[in-house]
């Protein structure tokens, strides 16, 4: 190993030849290790110790690594020019990063370019501009009345195709609670079991729902408070 000892091996920093092995496989070569001052025409990314100093050849010069001076630069599977944070290969000073390799480490899915710090948010349950957030200020509302899907709505709706039905709305002759559940006025009932016209039928007066509804009165009765009577 020409004059390198074994124990001097051994002893190379493990700091310096671990992310240099990750930078020689983003070179896409064998990783070779050659010790010494080979004679041999060296492939870039091969790393030596060349008796004083631990260097790596970048394709066209051998590169000082003794120093540890470089960064550390991010894959970018997807190549919308932001890394995956989980995956950074340090690149010694004087050496070019290919060109799936990113300074910026944001991508939060590095398989989906549609996903990255400049995305617009869409509202999919997704954090689609990796903010840490989800579908931020966006509502899906179809009926505009401030309710509907997703966090920037009031809340949900109760029927997202009528503007006027909503949690706390005022109908005819009643209102919705925040449940959604149709509260009637005395003496009023929603026979059509549509909230978007309120309580609609008054079952102290009407004939065909006297008292309640469905309940109507006999051919030639009336409905006074409620109760069939004849005049």
């Amino acid at each position: 190993l020409e004059n390198i000892s074994v124990m001097k091996l051994l002893c190379i920093n493990l700091f310096m030849i671990l992310p240099f092995l990750l930078f020689s496989q983003a070179l896409e070569v064998d990783g070779t290790l050659k010790v010494g001052n080979s004679a041999d025409s060296p492939t870039a990314g091969t790393i030596r110790w060349n008796g004083s100093v631990l260097q790596a050849y970048n394709g066209s010069i051998w590169v000082d690594l003794s120093n540890n001076s470089g960064q550390y630069y991010f894959v970018d599977r997807d190549e919308d020019s932001f890394g995956d944070p989980f995956a950074p290969v340090w690149i010694p000073s004087g050496v070019s990063p290919l060109s799936y390799l990113v300074v910026d480490s944001l991508d939060c899915n590095d398989v989906d370019s549609s996903f990255h710090p400049n995305a617009t948010e869409i509202l999919d349950s997704l954090d689609n501009d990796c903010d840490g957030m989800i579908d931020e200020g966006l509502c899906l509302d179809l009926d505009s009345d401030g309710y509907g899907i997703g966090p920037g709505c009031m809340g949900s709706d109760c029927d997202d195709s009528e503007m006027t039905v909503f949690p706390g709305a005022s109908v005819n002759n009643g209102s919705i609670d925040t449940l959604c559940v149709l509260s009637c006025d005395p003496g009023w009932f929603d026979c059509n079991g549509m909230a978007v016209d309120g309580c609609e039928n008054d079952v102290m007066s009407d004939a065909q729902n006297c008292g309640a509804c469905g309940q109507a009165c006999p051919e030639g009765q009336t409905c006074e408070n409620g109760v069939c009577t004849t005049d």
